[in-house]
């Protein structure tokens, strides 16, 4: 978790649209796992010529927007994030295919989502900021966005049950000691397991969890 310098956890939008011009530079330069979690989770993708209707949650700058139209040219995609900074990082870098994209600023916890609508509903790397009760309320509305026979996939970073015991642990005492509030989003990482992620998405009703891939402290779920 990053914080300000008064160590005083920062509001998500704040946070990122401060980061936003060099969001990207600075992840890559952590390493390969950043694009390769994105290219883990576009290659889920059928891919077809078919106008696949898909829903990003905290797309940021839109690292996996490219390859999820590679796979699908003529999707119709609608883009969430929170931070207009970094949703103005990705209309500059998709000027030649804003006609496909819905760009929405907001929390997606907050913005409806249109039901039975999306063949695909994808995220990478947004999830992990959130506790087990505001995850679970998530992907049941995400359940209930997507087309019979639809997907969600994410892609994320996750603990061991005991790193999760301890992040959760911290997650409670910024909330009792009032310096963080329940109904704002901050820049907070509360990851959890694969087992406990894989718990969340059957208890919001998703039949089918898999693990696409795994390694390290990163893996890709799909759900359906």
């Amino acid at each position: 978790m990053e914080e300000s310098e008064n160590n005083t956890p920062v509001e998500m939008g704040a946070f990122f649209d401060d980061k936003a011009s060099t969001y990207e530079d600075r992840q890559k330069g952590r390493g390969p796992h950043f694009l390769h979690m994105h290219m883990a989770v576009a290659g889920a993708l059928e891919e077809t010529s078919q106008g696949l209707r898909i829903l990003d949650l905290g797309c940021g700058t839109g690292v996996e927007l490219e390859m999820l139209l590679g796979r699908a040219p003529n999707a119709r995609i609608t883009c969430i994030d929170v931070s207009d900074g970094m949703l103005e990082q990705l209309r500059h870098k998709y000027t030649d295919s804003l006609e496909q994209l819905e760009i929405i600023q907001g929390s997606f916890q907050e913005i409806p989502f249109q039901e039975r609508h999306y063949d695909y509903v994808v995220s990478v790397f947004a999830m992990h900021h959130f506790p087990y009760p505001q995850k679970l309320e998530l992907y049941t509305k995400v359940r209930k966005a997507l087309r019979s026979g639809g997907v969600y996939l994410e892609g994320d970073y996750y603990v061991s049950p005991e790193e999760e015991e301890q992040d959760l642990a911290r997650y409670q005492q910024l909330l009792k000691t009032g310096v963080i509030f329940p109904d704002r989003r901050y820049h907070i990482d509360v990851p959890f397991s694969v087992a406990r992620q894989k718990q969340v998405l059957l208890e919001a009703g998703f039949s089918k969890v898999a693990v696409l891939f795994e390694g390290g402290n990163n893996a890709v779920f799909s759900a359906a």
